[in-house]
């Protein structure tokens, strides 16, 4: 058998091999490990200036207390924020337990008369009643032993268009964990703010929607949105793959199209490390210290940045990262429509890809010397890497990055071993 047909075997059981590992979503760790890489290398990207953080940090638990604070103040920082002409509120905190502190709790812990003095929960219910506010819950993604409570709260119509089938690919939940019942259903509208991370505890894509009680629910950035440009109708459309079980191609907003994975989530196009959007401390809100111009018609998110509060996550570019500015994100992503996807039709693409290059690159490293075999190697590596880089931040799509990179390093080693063997056979 001479070299080229070894070659090109042997190119061919690598090739197939790689086609292989990606069907079976071996090494994906890796792939998201340089794919993070790009986005530092891109670095930041200014946001549209539409999002604001009012961030209940350090400064804000030295003035106003420890957390969790008396739900009056929470209160009027919303109020404050109101009369400032705030656009929409979403609230990256549950509050799923009474207000402990309200005078009225304590004097009837004392069976004192108690009708007259205030109920921190009923004020803060009726502040809501009056503002767009989105107060957040949480989503048990497993069975924790509880029962599941009644469901949430809808304010806009959630619709499915081209599901097939009795399965899901949008995340199904065990149960919610809600607000305190007079918050929660005095609030216009309510959204889970969950952030499931990736395998290594990073976020780089979080879910627009999960399915529970057989309704579809938004995320807190995209319920903020949704109201924000008062669309009435939000509609998740399936891809049309023949499947009796559908995944999701992407989910419409008005007339806006957001390309999601085949679950409902959105890769995140992060603008930067943290504290890359806007910034004001809850204290500043509460005392009426801010300049309104901050506030005006912006989607505001009251989240919390203070170490000691643990809303802090990993995302590419920061291991120590707020959680509510992944939210901010998200919309910012939305407003802008500089999405990334990795959408569920891009497998038979990437599949295509990697069998298509590792086969064309057998052909010429059987073809071609030693010298230009390693040329053709290091330009096909950087040339991919390259092309990799313009489609995730000029195109917006991801592509697979490890396996092509591997049957390249792959293919030249055995391509090396060939030739020394071969050379040997014949001295």
């Amino acid at each position: 058998m001479n070299r080229f047909k070894i070659q090109f075997f042997a190119g061919f059981m690598v090739t197939s091999l790689m086609v292989f590992a990606y069907t079976q979503n071996y090494f994906h760790t890796f792939d998201d490990r340089i794919r993070d890489f790009m986005f530092v290398v891109r670095g930041p990207v200014e946001p549209t200036g539409q999002v604001v953080i009012v961030d209940i940090d350090e400064k804000s638990l030295r003035e106003l207390g420890q957390w969790p604070w008396e739900r009056n103040k929470i209160a009027q920082i919303l109020t404050n924020l109101a009369d400032a002409g705030v656009g929409v509120v979403g609230l990256d905190i549950v509050f799923a337990e009474a207000d402990k502190t309200s005078p009225k709790t304590y004097l009837k812990k004392l069976k004192l008369p108690y009708e007259n003095y205030p109920d921190y929960d009923e004020l803060f219910g009726k502040t809501i009643e009056n503002i767009a506010i989105v107060p957040g819950f949480i989503f048990e993604m497993d069975n924790d032993g509880i029962e599941p409570s009644e469901a949430p709260n809808l304010a806009g119509v959630f619709a499915e268009k081209g599901k097939k089938g009795e399965g899901e690919y949008l995340l199904t939940p065990y149960r919610p964990v809600l607000n305190v019942p007079f918050i929660q259903s005095r609030a216009y509208s309510s959204a889970f703010f969950n952030t499931i991370p990736g395998e290594d505890s990073i976020i780089r894509s979080v879910p627009l929607a999960m399915k529970y009680d057989f309704s579809v629910y938004p995320s807190l950035a995209f319920e903020l949105v949704r109201i924000g440009l008062q669309a009435k109708r939000v509609t998740v459309h399936y891809a049309n793959d023949g499947e009796d079980t559908q995944a999701v191609d992407f989910i419409q907003i008005g007339d806006r199209i957001i390309p999601t994975d085949d679950k409902g989530r959105i890769f995140v196009n992060y603008r930067g490390a943290g504290k890359t959007f806007k910034y004001l401390s809850a204290s500043d809100i509460y005392y009426n210290h801010f300049d309104v111009n901050d506030v005006l018609g912006k989607y505001v998110l009251v989240g919390t940045s203070a170490n000691g509060l643990l809303d802090l996550r990993a995302t590419p570019f920061d291991n120590i990262f707020p959680g509510v500015e992944v939210h901010a994100n998200v919309i910012d992503n939305i407003l802008a429509g500089d999405f990334i996807a990795k959408q569920h039709h891009m497998v038979g693409t990437e599949m295509l890809l990697i069998f298509g290059i590792g086969i064309t690159l057998s052909i010429i490293l059987a073809l071609a010397s030693a010298l230009v075999s390693l040329g053709v190697v290091v330009v096909s590596f950087a040339g991919y890497l390259v092309f990799n880089y313009y489609m995730l931040f000029e195109q917006g799509v991801v592509l697979n990055i490890i396996f092509i990179s591997l049957g390249i390093v792959i293919n030249f080693i055995i391509s090396i071993v060939i030739n020394y063997f071969l050379e040997t056979r014949q001295n």
